[in-house]
């Protein structure tokens, strides 16, 4: 199985000394380079020889996936620009968290915001599939945002587009949040293509993972074994500022220990 971490295209270099097998970017540094910002970018990433997989944080709440600010033209202009880029970065799959953009007004109708997430995944599908890509559906901690926090609501949405090119992120810690049981994600692995790992303090923030995490992670390896997944596992923190190699490097090492 592939490690991989999300960054910022800052740490692309020290993400590969770290250890790790591939980055994902955040899709709204990505989409708001200029043209020149992007191409040095390109060139970067083929210098220091680490496949850029996916992009995280796809969006900012400029581009609302539910609500009254959605609009379909800014959303297939936004994934038209994002899968050309993707395309000529490697990546394979869009993941489509960007929890500030699925919040919602309290009372906002809930069949009219379904409707509209499903019409926002739907464009940005059509816009992916001209470069081959996935796009992926990701349940979202339900302090984080109103639309789809559990996964079998991620399931159902994908099943409701029937795109052959969306499919389904399963993030480990949004499940820990959200009280779901991780055992839950065992009838659903054949849909993944992406799993999303971090550590959870009691503030609910994302740290790197270390062996105070050995337990949640051996279970998780666990399952990920009975339901035969083994593509990639992307570990996902918040904070990557802060001494980044020093964690990196520990969080690399105690991810190797617990999954082949």
């Amino acid at each position: 199985m592939l490690k991989g971490l999300c960054v910022f295209s800052k740490n692309i270099e020290n993400a590969k000394k770290a250890g790790f097998d591939y980055v994902v970017l955040p899709g709204f540094e990505v989409a708001a380079m200029s043209d020149e910002s992007f191409e040095k970018l390109v060139k970067e990433v083929k210098e220091i020889d680490i496949p850029v997989l996916g992009y995280n944080s796809y969006c900012k709440d400029d581009l609302p996936i539910v609500g009254d600010g959605f609009n379909e033209e800014k959303t297939a202009s936004y994934a038209a620009l994002l899968s050309k880029r993707a395309y000529e970065l490697g990546i394979k799959n869009i993941g489509i968290g960007a929890p500030a953009a699925r919040r919602l007004p309290k009372d906002y109708d809930k069949i009219k915001a379904y409707n509209q997430g499903k019409k926002f995944i739907s464009i940005t599908a059509y816009e992916a599939r001209k470069y081959g890509l996935n796009v992926l559906i990701e349940g979202l901690q339900k302090y984080y945002c109103d639309f789809v926090n559990y996964i079998p609501e991620a399931y159902q949405l994908m099943k409701d587009i029937d795109r052959t090119n969306v499919k389904m992120i399963i993030d480990f810690y949004h499940m820990k949040v959200n009280g779901e049981e991780y055992q839950n994600a065992l009838g659903l692995l054949d849909y993944c293509k992406d799993v999303h790992i971090s550590g959870c303090d009691k503030e609910r923030n994302r740290p790197f993972v270390d062996e105070t995490d050995a337990e949640d992670l051996k279970l998780i390896s666990s399952i990920l074994k009975k339901g035969g997944y083994n593509l990639t596992l992307t570990l996902e923190p918040d904070n990557t500022d802060e001494n980044f190699m020093e964690k990196a490097q520990n969080s690399y090492n105690v991810i190797n220990k617990y999954f082949e």
